[in-house]
């Protein structure tokens, strides 16, 4: 059985992100929605390591800012 499939419209500059990380990461671009949904949702779970990662990441730069900025 196939998976439920819905559509939406993004802006061209969103596309263009999701496509650039989802050619990084070597992942699909739907790969790349469905993750971005899970962890918007809080289901980090179905998250793959390296995303979780590159998200820590990002959270922990964006904290040395704020320290910084103190």
């Amino acid at each position: 059985m196939s998976s439920p499939q819905f559509s939406v419209r993004i802006p061209s500059t969103l596309n263009e992100q999701v496509k650039e990380f989802a050619e990084a990461n070597n992942i699909t671009k739907t790969k790349v929605m469905i993750d971005a949904l899970k962890h918007y949702l809080g289901c980090m779970e179905g998250i793959a390591l390296n995303q979780q990662l590159s998200e820590i990441k990002k959270l922990i730069n964006e904290l040395k800012i704020t320290i910084e900025e103190k």
